[in-house]
C-alpha cells in the first residue's frame, strides 16, 4: 500500500482517524509508545488493522474489489474518494453474515490448535504414584473430569468444579481432577499421544497418558470410595479416558449439562455459529450443510459410549436444559436430576432505596465476555443506535473490553479477595437493566442471577433458555421479548424506562451457590 501522500491528504485522513480506538484495539502499539497514526500508515494498514471502530479494512476491500486490485490503502481511498462516491463500508447483512464471512472452517481451527499446542511429553509415572501415596489413608476421593485446569480458569464450569471440590473437602474427601493437557474444541480423535493433566487436591502433579494415570493411581485408590463427576469431555480422548476410569474401578457417576457438547461438536447448538439449530437428527440436511455436521457424527457417538459404559446420573442446572437434552440424546441415562448452581435469598437488611436525579439517564449494561453466543452483537447494535441519546447510558462489565463499542467499560474480574465481583460492580454503577440476549438456550446463566441479586432488571428473548425461564418466573426480574426488533422498539419508545430502579424498587439478594454434586452424594459415601 502506497505511503506517498500529500500533506493535504494526510491532514484529511488524520482528521478521520481515531487514535484512542487504535491504541485500545492494538495494545502492542500502545505499549511501544508509537504514534498511532504513523503506525497505521506504515504498518497497520498492511496488517489489516482498523483505523476506527466503524471502518473495517477487510470488509471495505471485500466490498470493493477494484480497491483491492489497485493495492491502495482502503481507509485513505474511502476518505479521499470512496465516501464521495457513496461506497459502502458495511454490507448491511447483520452480524450473522459477518461471522460466516470471517469464520475459519472448523477443521482449519482444529489443525491450528494442534500446531499451537502439540502433544507434550508425559511426566514420569513415579511422580504421580508418589503424590497418590501421600494421600491420607481411608479417605474417599472425588474425581472430576473437564476440559481444562479449573484452578487457573475463571469461567462457570471452573467455578462449579471448585465449589464441588470445596464442599466435599469439608466432608473429608480428597479431590482428583483430570483435564486434557492440550486444549481442544471437541472430543479428541487425532492426537497420537494425548496426555491428561492431573491435579490432586488442587495441586498440579503433572501430565500423563490415561494408561499411566490408571496404573499409577489404581493401587493408591484401592479400597477407597470413589465418586465421579464429568463436567466436560471436550479435548479428551474419550475411549481412553473411559478405559482409565474403568481401570480405577468406576462404574457410575454424574454427568453435568453445563452445555450441549454431548449432543454436538458445536456445544451451543448454533448452526455455523450464527443461529440455534435445535439439534436435529445427525443425518438431517441441516447437519449436512452445517460446519459442525461432520464432527457431530464423531462427538455424539463418543458421548453415547460413555453412557453405555457407566451408569450416569445426568445433572442439569435447569429444567430447560434437561428437557432439551432428554429429547435429543439417543440413550436414556441411569437417572436425571435438576440441581441449580445457585439460588437467590433476599438480604436480611435492605439498603434505603436511592432516589436518582430526574435527569439521570437509564443505565443499561452487558455482563461478561463480549462473545457472539452471549449476544454481544445485539447489545453492540443497541449501543450504536442509541449512543447519542442522552436518555440512556450504556455500560460493559467484563474482564475484556471491545473498543469498537462505545459503552462505558468497567473491568470486572475475580480475585482471591473478591471471587464474585460482578454483584458489587452492578450495585456500584447503579445499573437499572442488563441485556442478556444469549443466542442459544442457556443451561443456567450465573450472570442473570447476579443481575437480579444486585437489583438490575433483565432484557432477554424467548430463545435464551434458562435466562428467559428465570425472568419469566417473577415479574420484577425484567422482560422476555420476542425478537430484536421488539428490543429496539422498547428503547425507541422509551418504554424501557419502566425498568428503572426508581420504578421497580428492587429487593436486593445474596447469591447462594450450591455444593454442586456434593449435595447429591450421601454423607456415607464419603
Amino acid at each position: 500500500m502506497s505511503l506517498t501522500l500529500s500533506p493535504e491528504i494526510l491532514q484529511q485522513v488524520r482528521a478521520e482517524f481515531d487514535p484512542d480506538f487504535y491504541l485500545a484495539a492494538n495494545k502492542d502499539v500502545a505499549e511501544a509508545g508509537a504514534d498511532p497514526f504513523q503506525h497505521f500508515l506504515i504498518f497497520g494498514a498492511g496488517e489489516g488493522r482498523d483505523p476506527r471502530p466503524d471502518f473495517s479494512m477487510g470488509r471495505y476491500l471485500a466490498l470493493h474489489l477494484d480497491v483491492r486490485e489497485a493495492g491502495v490503502n482502503p481507509f485513505v481511498h474511502w476518505v479521499t474518494s470512496g465516501r464521495a462516491e457513496g461506497r459502502a463500508t458495511d454490507h448491511g447483512l447483520g452480524f450473522q453474515y459477518e461471522v460466516l464471512w470471517a469464520d475459519k472452517p472448523i477443521e482449519e481451527r482444529m489443525r491450528a490448535l494442534r500446531l499451537a499446542q502439540p502433544d507434550r511429553a508425559p511426566d514420569p509415572a513415579q511422580t504421580l504414584s508418589d503424590a497418590a501415596n501421600r494421600l491420607a489413608p481411608g479417605r474417599g476421593i472425588h474425581v472430576t473430569v473437564s476440559h481444562d485446569d479449573y484452578s487457573r480458569g475463571v469461567g462457570g464450569v471452573q467455578l462449579c468444579i471448585r465449589l464441588e471440590a470445596e464442599a466435599l473437602a469439608r466432608r473429608g474427601t480428597d479431590h482428583l481432577h483430570l483435564f486434557p493437557s492440550s486444549a481442544g474444541v471437541m472430543v479428541d480423535v487425532e492426537r497420537e499421544t494425548p496426555t491428561l493433566g492431573v491435579l490432586l487436591n488442587g495441586t498440579l502433579t503433572g501430565h500423563f497418558t490415561p494408561e499411566t494415570v490408571a496404573e499409577a493411581l489404581a493401587p493408591a485408590l484401592a479400597g477407597r470410595r470413589i465418586t465421579v463427576s464429568i463436567h466436560s469431555l471436550i479435548g479428551h480422548p474419550v475411549e481412553r479416558t473411559c478405559d482409565m476410569l474403568a481401570a480405577l474401578g468406576v462404574t457410575e457417576g454424574f454427568f453435568w449439562l453445563h452445555d450441549y457438547a454431548s449432543l454436538c461438536a458445536g456445544y451451543a447448538l448454533m448452526r455455523d455459529d450464527v443461529a440455534f439449530c435445535g439439534a436435529p437428527s445427525p443425518d438431517s440436511a441441516a447437519c449436512e450443510i452445517c460446519s459442525y455436521g461432520r464432527r457431530r457424527r464423531i462427538q455424539l457417538p463418543a458421548h453415547v459410549e460413555v453412557f453405555q459404559r457407566f451408569a450416569l446420573t445426568v445433572v442439569a442446572p435447569s429444567q430447560v436444559a434437561l428437557d432439551l437434552w432428554s429429547h435429543r440424546f439417543p440413550v436414556r441415562p441411569a437417572a436425571s436430576v435438576v440441581h441449580p448452581h445457585a439460588r437467590l435469598e433476599p438480604r436480611p437488611v435492605q439498603p434505603s432505596p436511592s432516589v436518582p436525579s430526574a435527569d439521570r439517564p437509564l443505565r443499561v449494561g452487558f455482563l461478561g465476555m463480549p462473545s457472539l453466543h452471549k449476544g454481544w452483537p445485539i447489545f453492540a447494535d443497541l449501543v450504536r443506535r442509541f449512543a447519542a441519546d442522552d436518555r440512556y447510558e450504556f455500560h460493559h462489565l467484563s474482564a475484556v473490553e471491545d473498543p469498537r463499542v462505545p459503552a462505558r467499560f468497567t473491568r470486572v474480574a475475580p480475585t482471591p479477595d473478591q471471587p464474585q465481583p460482578m454483584i458489587p460492580a452492578i450495585e456500584a454503577l447503579d445499573l437499572d437493566a442488563v441485556v442478556l440476549w444469549a443466542l442459544w438456550p442457556e443451561t443456567f446463566c450465573i450472570a442473570a442471577h447476579e443481575a437480579v441479586a444486585a437489583g438490575a432488571a433483565i432484557l432477554t428473548h424467548t430463545g435464551s433458555g434458562n435466562v428467559a425461564a428465570f425472568v419469566a418466573g417473577e415479574a420484577t426480574r425484567g422482560q422476555v421479548l420476542p425478537d430484536e426488533a421488539s428490543l429496539r422498539a422498547l428503547f425507541a419508545s422509551r418504554e424501557v424506562a419502566t425498568l428503572s430502579r426508581a420504578n421497580r424498587k428492587p429487593v436486593l439478594h445474596d447469591l447462594v451457590f450450591s455444593g454442586m454434586v456434593a449435595d447429591l452424594i450421601p454423607e456415607a459415601a464419603t
